[in-house]
């Protein structure tokens, strides 16, 4: 039975290609979960202040979900990667609900740590550059909405939040570009080996 950290060696050129971009996101995406859970319990009043039980079930939901996609040999596509994005996002704008009203940017760490990268990630993988960038764009706004989320006033402080949109936007657009660059790399040594 494949993987999704080792697909077979019989597989078609794109799967081997996607491959190590697939294997550096799930592991990007566990360590992402662990980070979350261990942020939650070491700083459970500043993370999660305002609704404990409704995090610990954000971070169980999310584990599940982590499971889920770690069985599946590629990255998600379709509405299995619109639906990796849709919870991205909701964990996002879920982190500023639940911290304590006011307190976004004020030195407290999200629930979701960076674990609403791993879509515009897996957008990259499946989609290429576009794709990832379009993944980066929507979490790039929930960065945005988080804040009213929260209640946490801009004061002036819109472009405050630039770094973290346009740092989202283009980590999708650059894995793109190399999930692109991993197949395109495969197809040629594919072509190189059969002749």
């Amino acid at each position: 039975m494949a993987s999704a950290v080792s697909p077979p060696s019989h597989s078609p050129p794109e799967l081997r290609a996607v491959g190590s971009a697939e294997r550096a996101l799930i592991v990007f995406r566990w360590v992402s979960l662990a980070s979350m859970v261990i942020n939650l319990l070491l700083n459970l009043e500043r993370t999660a202040g305002r609704s404990p039980q409704l995090a610990g079930a954000a971070v169980a939901a999310v584990a599940v979900w982590t499971v889920y996609l770690n069985r599946r040999p590629v990255p998600p596509r379709g509405l299995v990667l619109a639906a990796d994005v849709a919870i991205g996002g909701a964990l996002l704008l879920l982190s500023g609900w639940v911290m304590p009203p006011g307190t976004v940017g004020t030195g407290s760490t999200l629930l979701s740590v960076t674990y609403h990268a791993c879509a515009v990630l897996s957008a990259g993988a499946a989609y290429g550059p576009i794709g990832g960038a379009l993944a980066g764009a929507v979490m790039g706004a929930c960065h945005v909405f988080v804040r009213i989320v929260n209640g946490t006033p801009f004061n002036g402080e819109v472009l405050s939040r630039w770094p973290s949109m346009t740092g989202l936007l283009l980590l999708g657009l650059f894995f793109g570009v190399i999930a692109n660059l991993l197949r395109r790399s495969s197809e040629e040594a594919q072509l190189a080996t059969s002749e």
